[in-house]
Parts: C-alpha cells; structure tokens; sequence
C-alpha cells in the first residue's frame, strides 16, 4: 500500500481532538493517523486548555456541542489565548447556522457528522495550509514594519548626518587659519557623537607622502588618546595592509576588529586594544591623491555603520580636504606675505647698517690712526723720563733731586710710565674690534645678491659667527671644527642668514650653559655643514612640523616661526640642498646642511625663488 498523500507534511503537524464522546475521538484518530499526522485527545474544554498549555499543537478539532464549557465557549478563548491555533468546528447537521457562526467568531472551517474521511482531510490541510499562510504573512508584515522602521531610522541618521556635514561646511568656509585647529576637533567630536563612537583622529600625510601624522584628535568622557597609534609613523611599514586599502581610495570598516582578514594582523597588533570594538577609517584624497585618513573607533560596543552612513563620511572626508588645502594656501600666502615683510626689514637694516658702517668707519679711523701715534709719543716721553732721571741721579746735589723725587712721586710718574702703554694698547684693541664689527656690518648690508659668487664656507661661517658673538657667548661655548673645503658657488649672505637662524635657534635651545658645535665637510660632491647644540632638543612629534611657516614651540611673542621655514627655502630652494635634523629631548639638536657642489651659476639664478624675498 502506498504512502498517504499528505504523510510527509503531516508528521509537521500535531492535532489535538476534543470532543466529549470518546468513539467519535476514535474515528477522527484513526483518520487522522492514517495520514501521518500526530494526534491527542481531550474529552472536555478544561482539558484540552491543560494540553494546549502543555504542548505544542497545530490544530484543534473541537465539538462544539460538549457538556459543561462548549466549543463554541471555548473558541473566543483559544484564539485569543493561541495566535498560531487553527481551529475545526465538528457539527451536526442541524448545527449548520451556529458552525457558520463559529466561522465568523474565528474558526478555519467545520465538519459535520457522521465524518467522511475525504471531508475530514481535506478541511484539516486547507486550514493547516491557511495557517501557514496567515503566519506567513503576519512575519512579513512584521518583517515588513521593522525595515520601514529601521529605514526611516536610517533616513533620519542620514538626514541629520548631512545637516551636520553642511554645518560643518559652512563653519569651515569662514574658520580663520587659528581657528581652523579647533574647528577640525569640533567637528570629529560632533561626528563622533552622532556615530556613537568613542574616539576619532585626522591623520595628515607628510608632503613626500612617506610619513603620516595624528594631527588633530578628539575622545569622549573618561577615553584617553589613542595609545597606538605613533604620532609619528612611516603609514607603508608599519600598516600595510591599511595603507594599501585607502591608497585605493577605499573605507576600511571592521564592525568588530577581532574578525579583521589576516593580511591585516600588523595592524590587528596595532589595533587590537583590550577594550577597541569597531573602526572605520576613511581616505582624504584630493585629485585622486592621498592626503590624509580620518578614523574613528567604538571602545565600549561594537558598531556596524551603514553604507550610507559611511558614504557620507567620504564626503566629510572632502570637505576635511578641501578645507585643509584651503588652509595651507591661506598659510603660504601668509607666509610669503611675512617673507616679504622680514626681506624688507632686512632691506632697511642693510641700509642702516651700511650707513651707520659708513659713519663709523671714518672716525674710527681718525681714532685707530692717532692712537698708533700716541703709542710712538708716549714712549718717547716715557724714554726722556727714564734719561732725565739717571742724569739727575748723577748730579748728587740734592737741594735738586731732592724736591724732584717728591714731586715724582706725589704724581705717581713711575705707574703712569707703566700703565699709559697699556691704556694705549687695550684702546688699539678695542678700536680693532670695532673695526671688526663695522666690516661684519658692512658684509651684512653688501646689496642683494642677483648672481651667485663662488665662496669660502668657512668664512661665511665665521662672519655669521663674528655676528652673533654677543648672542652666543653668554649662552655656549662655540667650537669649530671645520676642514678645507673647495670654493661653494652660492649666494653668500642667503646662507650667512640661514646659518644665523640655525646659530641662533642653537643658544636659545640651551637654558643655561652648554656647547655648540659648527663642523664642516666634504662628501662626495657636495658641502656638509652641521650645527649642533647641547640644548633641550625637539620633540618627536614636533619634529615634521618644524620647518612650516609660523610653526614654533616658543610663547607667544617670543618667535615668529619663520626663521626655520626661511633657512629650509634659502637651502633647498635657492641652493638645490637639503637640511635635515636629528634630535633628542634633554640632550641636544643637530642641523645638517648639504650643499652641492655641482650647481651652475644659471640653475642658482634661474631657479631661486628666494631672490629678493629673503
């Protein structure tokens, strides 16, 4: 004999039967069975709500007319009670109105008596089969109100995430370069919030595009910077995997970092923080050119961001970008607008010093010359002296020496004999020295160099220490250690400025007493020229940053931070060099200049973008 039809979708379902007469129960069972399904049986309304309760039935098939709480009673109270319950009324004929009425008060359908094995069959699989649908379309519908709700809570993410993006574009548009810092840690913190995130970083990539930087960071209540991270790190070395992801232009988001893809474990290593959940970092790029990276990280909670949340970061990203470019134009424009200034100050310092040099230079002459002949005169006095007094001694007739001797020594004429040659002698120097200072003076005041000139580096450097002598010597003792070198065709007083920048920076870099070292060499084709001092030194992260324009770490007032941006400009601009700088915090900062020798007096006059602004 064959398998029942619907055998294999019956042993899904468990019938519960209820009815007060036991052979009635009987035929259903057997019926029922026949066809796979599982049946139980209760013989009143308060025992099948025990079985309902108890276990797990798809379908009840209930007499509407039994003793005590009828079908029809019980009816209101199984589908209010047993959402998923299908529901067959068992009628007699002469039951007809009130089993229609049991379809109205919510049953699937009815059967009459005697039962007919096809009608019980076919009624029980419809109203299964209804219940299925009715389930079906119930968990859509409800599927259906949570991803309209979920969208509408999107959209409104997405619309208060645009309302902050044009807030903050608008903010940027008219953020002033001081500003600007605060701004970029405002605005992470404002995106942060929204996100739900606990920390959040802009990085900026060095201008070589070889070192990157946390710039400008943002963390919530009770979070600590980011520990990681290097403030100054090498983006390809140490996270490859990451660098390679936004050299690409693409978002990297890991909802839980510990799932990370395992090309990614340098930066697991980096990352993998006890408390880190979630990170999303996106690319700045402007003109398909990586500038920088924006993070942010969940510490508290994993968060999975949505793929409109985080198009909608690329275009904070853009405008992070184009802010931050507007930035440095405004930045550079400043800077050679103080470049301008500081060339006209030096201008009319030159002129003043070529005047005063001029002015001085005539009388110190008069001066230098006239104290040469008074050192030959007085000595001839003092020789007269010395004779008249051994001719004296020789006359021994004292009513003549005698008030002569008292007279000698009432004024003292042997100690003026002995010191005026001296007076004389530190006067020479002292007019010397003047004479010195009044040639640095005039050196300094030569008119601008439009060609270049070969020159000694060693003597410039000597005059640009003659120079700051008065500046360095209460502060460091100088130590020269320079070696012969081949004439440098460059423009001589642009590098006696940049190296009294570098000498400069050096004294005030030591807080009490301390040595600085000026050493010179030949490498190769090219000049090396270091400065190094015993001073405080630079810190790390301070260390990329210190040849921008206005950049200093001294008080307000105290520096303009162009001094370094001036001396990068007249050595790697006008003179095709290179400066670099190592240092280390307590014990000193070294400068390193490399000037090449193999330059032309047409590449230096061609290419100095330093001519007449410095």
């Amino acid at each position: 004999m064959s398998e029942p039809t619907w055998s294999n979708a019956a042993k899904r379902h468990k019938i519960l039967l209820v009815d007060d007469e036991a052979p009635v129960r009987r035929v259903l069972k057997r019926i029922l069975e026949s066809e796979g399904f599982v049946c139980r049986e209760a013989d009143s309304a308060h025992r099948a709500l025990e079985l309902l309760e108890a276990e797990e039935f798809s379908l009840v098939l209930l007499d509407i007319q039994m003793p005590g709480q009828s079908g029809l009673q019980l009816l209101p109270l199984l589908s209010e009670r047993f959402h998923d319950l299908a529901v067959i009324m068992a009628t007699v004929e002469d039951d007809r109105k009130v089993a229609e009425q049991a379809l109205q008060d919510g049953a699937y359908g009815y059967v009459t008596k005697p039962f007919q094995r096809n009608e019980i069959i076919i009624n029980v699989m419809a109203a299964l089969e209804r219940r299925r649908l009715n389930r079906t379309s119930r968990d859509n519908k409800a599927l259906l109100e949570s991803k309209v709700r979920e969208r509408t809570a999107a959209l409104s993410r997405l619309a208060s995430l645009q309302r902050q993006a044009i807030d903050i574009s608008i903010r940027f548009i008219g953020l002033m370069p001081h500003d600007w810092a605060a701004g970029v840690v405002q605005a992470l913190a404002n995106i942060g919030a929204f996100l739900g995130a606990d920390r959040g970083y802009l990085i900026e990539f060095s201008p070589d595009d070889q070192g990157a930087a946390i710039t400008h960071e943002w963390h919530g209540p009770g979070i600590p910077p980011h520990p990681a991270m290097p403030r100054e790190a090498m983006l390809d070395d140490k996270l490859p995997w990451l660098a390679r992801q936004i050299r690409a232009g693409q978002v990297v988001h890991l909802p839980n970092i510990a799932q990370a893809p395992p090309e990614a474990r340098p930066e697991m290593d980096y990352f993998s923080l006890p408390t880190m959940q979630s990170l999303v970092v996106v690319p700045m790029l402007r003109q398909d050119h990586l500038t920088g990276l924006i993070g942010f990280e969940a510490i508290h909670q994993a968060s999975v961001w949505p793929e409109e949340i985080i198009s909608l970061l690329q275009l904070m990203g853009n405008i992070f970008v184009n802010s931050l470019e507007r930035q440095h134009l405004e930045r550079e424009r400043a800077a050679m607008h103080a470049k301008l200034l500081q060339s006209e100050k030096l201008a009319a310092i030159g002129q003043l010093a070529a005047g005063v040099a001029h002015e001085i230079n005539t009388p110190i002459g008069f001066i230098s010359s006239n104290l040469v002949s008074l050192q030959k005169y007085t000595q001839r006095l003092v020789d007269f002296i010395q004779a008249q007094a051994t001719a004296l001694d020789q006359l021994h007739d004292t009513a003549i020496t005698a008030p002569l001797a008292v007279a000698r020594k009432n004024g003292k004429i042997d100690y003026i004999t002995g010191d005026i040659q001296e007076l004389i002698m530190e006067s020479l120097d002292g007019a010397n020295k003047v004479k010195e200072i009044v040639q640095d003076l005039k050196n300094f005041a030569r008119a601008d160099e439009k060609e270049p000139v070969p020159a000694d580096i060693n003597t410039c450097l000597d005059n640009t220490l003659a120079m700051v002598r008065n500046e360095l010597k209460y502060k460091a003792t100088v130590k020269r250690e320079f070696s012969e070198l081949p004439d440098l065709l460059c423009f001589p007083r642009k590098l006696g400025q940049a190296f009294t920048n570098l000498l400069v920076n050096a004294a005030q870099a030591i807080e009490s007493h301390g040595e600085i070292i000026v050493r010179t060499w030949q490498e190769n084709e090219a000049i090396l020229v270091a400065i190094a001092d015993t001073g405080s030194g630079i810190a790390e992260e301070n260390l990329l940053k210190i040849f921008d324009p206005f950049f200093t770490t001294k008080e307000v007032g105290q520096g303009t931070g162009l001094g370094l941006s001036i001396t990068h400009d007249i050595i790697t601009k006008a003179h095709h060099g290179e400066i670099t700088v190592t240092s280390e915090l307590g014990r000193g900062t070294t400068f390193t200049v490399r000037l090449p020798l193999g330059t032309t007096k047409t590449s230096l006059s061609s290419n100095n973008p330093c001519q007449d602004k410095l």
